[in-house]
């Protein structure tokens, strides 16, 4: 997909920052709020904002300020301890730019500009990857990493007799589970803003629809961005921005106004009124939710919670991105095949090369320690030859020639 320039406020704050006309941005504040006040303010009603509890169905009062935020979450530790707050200052850079586009959008979403478009985009994939529950994903998935990589380095140590005596244990204690890896915080936050750059891209060229409520009024939650894929390219896929061409991402950012972003919209921006599509993305709201949900009526709260509790298998739920390693059919393990095949997964995938071709390959899926440990363990039948991330688009496909099962 051709991806348009993006453009906008925090494009130019970057682009001067890089030229060294700008300052790292700081912040000092212990309190972080992972969804911004001034989202949160766009959902209150009468001057008041309503926080339902998921998991105790109790809704009361709260303020934006009191809302969606936890302690030093973004803090890092910097060598000399004047940039620890460089990546809340970064976020609230950004936010105050995409405040000034919100305000635009909500003034006149027809005729809303490239360059608010632009700021609008960095503050919808700040939002998808700056939340708790983002967080914690991927801090799982890079321990996971972790262990593999560093399995597989173990293994390969070169040297003295001694020097592949000493990486041979730890490779074992590794492998058995007496020694783990766990990610930094920091590293999750580095992960996390390195790939920031390419989703505001993709978030700014994919089209986007602008829901307007003419009854009800949209919802937000404490982790307010959804992905829905009702067909993802294969059964264990979370869905991503470009999964599939049905998928859908979901964004309110007022009580009357919600982004629908996908390939499936139909043109690069449209606005349409509706009724019909608030409780639909609500539910959404809701599912995705950690577990507080926040809107301008208790009343309003409490319908939506008793609708999901009605019938909990037709709301949406955050479907982790899953480490897939790809291998090689020679080097298959036998017995992951029949796992998969018994779960309703098919017997092989289809990795498209860079050369184009699509090749057949075995694969394992790794949702925990044990199965990446269990990954890395000594075989008979060979080593794993590649790691992908299983979501979004990564590169595998399913291998139409064998059936499910």
């Amino acid at each position: 997909m051709a991806k348009p320039k993006i453009e906008g406020r925090f494009v130019d704050w970057m682009q001067s920052f890089e030229e060294g006309k700008e300052p790292f941005p700081n912040c000092d504040g212990e309190r972080h709020h992972y969804v911004p006040q001034f989202l949160l303010k766009r959902f209150r009603g009468g001057g008041k904002l309503y926080q339902l509890d998921k998991e105790t169905g109790v809704c009361e009062e709260t303020t934006p300020n009191e809302a969606a935020w936890q302690k030093d979450l973004y803090k890092v530790e910097s060598t000399t301890g004047s940039h620890d707050g460089i990546v809340e200052g970064f976020f609230s850079l950004a936010e105050t730019y995409g405040a000034l586009a919100l305000d635009a959008l909500v003034g006149r979403p027809e005729e809303l500009s490239n360059r608010d478009r632009g700021d609008l985009a960095f503050l919808v994939a700040i939002q998808e990857q700056r939340v708790p529950g983002f967080l914690a994903e991927q801090k799982e998935n890079l321990n996971y990493h972790a262990i593999i990589e560093s399995a597989v380095e173990l293994a390969n140590v070169k040297g003295s007799k001694r020097k592949q005596r000493q990486a041979r244990e730890a490779y074992e204690a590794l492998v058995e589970g007496s020694i783990t890896i766990e990610a930094p915080d920091q590293e999750v936050l580095t992960m996390s803003l390195q790939a920031l750059t390419e989703t505001c891209q993709v978030v700014n060229a994919l089209p986007w629809t602008i829901l307007k409520a003419t009854e009800d009024a949209f919802v937000c939650s404490d982790r307010p961005l959804t992905m829905y894929d009702p067909v993802p390219e294969l059964p264990f896929s979370g869905p991503g921005w470009m999964s599939s061409p049905t998928v859908e991402v979901t964004m309110p950012v007022t009580r009357e106004l919600c982004l629908r972003i996908g390939l499936s919209q139909r043109r690069w921006l449209t606005v349409k009124p509706t009724t019909r599509q608030v409780q639909r993305v609500n539910l959404r709201t809701y599912g995705w939710a950690s577990r507080y949900v926040y809107g301008r009526s208790a009343s309003l709260l409490e319908r939506l919670h008793e609708t999901a509790a009605a019938d909990p298998e037709s709301v949406p739920k955050p479907i982790q991105k899953r480490l897939t390693m790809v291998n090689e059919l020679g080097t298959s393990n036998p017995e992951v095949t029949a796992r998969n095949v018994a779960r309703g997964w098919p017997r092989h995938v289809v990795r498209r090369e860079e050369d184009g071709r699509r090749v057949l390959h075995s694969y394992e899926v790794i949702e925990s320690e044990e199965d990446a440990r269990r990954a890395v363990a000594p075989r008979e039948y060979g080593a794993p030859t590649r790691l992908e991330w299983g979501g979004g688009d990564p590169g595998i496909e399913r291998d139409a020639t064998t059936p499910l099962g």
